[in-house]
């Protein structure tokens, strides 16, 4: 098979099956549970702006996501193992083609995950509360005049504001289909499926303690372009420029996990 073949493939176990939509609406559940008690606690007057905001202060609501957008596809490796399937491809061809496929589609899978769970929560919040109050305009409005608001929070203030809620999911989401593909990676060397799912987790702490030891450059800091563009909104380009640069920074990133994915297949497949 080759390598469109295969794509299209997993492609299709992703999309047939169940665990994509079930991870979709968990994504809306955590958002849902985890942003209701900052409703209750401003009274209910609040707008999505705020809730945006709100959640980058809930740990507990990180944790789960990075167990969430490996379920999709980010175990398909070791289910392939399990039912023998890894064991038809005989060639060193056929284990990066499979490979190559397999993190392209695991990093789809974490992308519409959290990219349509948050569309859908916070698309309906719409719905009950506004894109931005009086409040949010005028403080906006103030960032601009100094130079603070993001690039991301200036199109609030733009023709088309829900380009904001877009292009801010688009970047969580981004960043959350690389932490999916470290679990594809692990699981060439860990067989508990516990200790896979928690690897997205261990290597965001451990990254993060490691940026803060050895005081490393913003480029280092993926966490900070996972959740606000990061160094990357910082350098004055236009919001298209700037979502660009998110998509190759995160996609570097899945190449090289993809790279020692493979390396880690072959070094199996040599050793049995």
């Amino acid at each position: 098979m080759n390598g469109t073949g295969m794509l299209k493939s997993d492609l299709n176990r992703l999309f047939h099956g169940k665990r994509l939509y079930i991870s979709i609406l968990l994504v809306f559940g955590i958002a849902f549970l985890g942003l209701v008690p900052e409703i209750r606690a401003a009274g209910g007057s609040v707008s999505v702006y705020y809730l945006i905001n709100a959640r980058h202060g809930l740990g507990a609501f990180f944790v789960a996501m990075t167990t969430i957008v490996a379920l999709p596809f980010g175990l398909g490796y070791a289910e392939d193992v399990k039912y023998n399937y890894i064991h038809c491809l005989h060639s060193r061809q056929g284990l990066y083609i499979y490979g190559t496929a397999h993190i392209l589609t695991t990093a789809i899978g974490g992308f519409l995950t959290v990219f349509v769970g948050y569309l859908l929560f916070y698309g309906g919040a719409l719905l009950k509360f506004p894109l931005c109050d009086s409040h949010d305009m005028e403080m906006l409005a103030e960032l601009v005049l100094v130079g603070g608001a993001s690039v991301y929070e200036r199109l609030l203030l733009s023709e088309f504001p829900i380009s904001y809620l877009i292009c801010v999911c688009a970047t969580e989401a981004m960043g959350y289909s690389f932490l999916a593909t470290l679990t594809v990676a692990a699981s060439t060397r860990v067989k508990n499926i516990f200790i896979i799912l928690s690897v997205p987790l261990i290597f965001h702490y451990g990254s993060t303690l490691l940026c803060e030891m050895l005081e490393l450059p913003g480029v280092f800091r993926w966490y900070y372009v996972l959740s606000s563009g990061g160094f990357l909104a910082n350098l004055n380009l236009n919001i298209w420029r700037t979502m660009l640069f998110v998509f190759l920074y995160f996609f570097s990133f899945i190449c090289i996990v993809g790279v020692v994915f493979i390396s880690g297949m072959e070094k199996k497949y040599k050793n049995g």
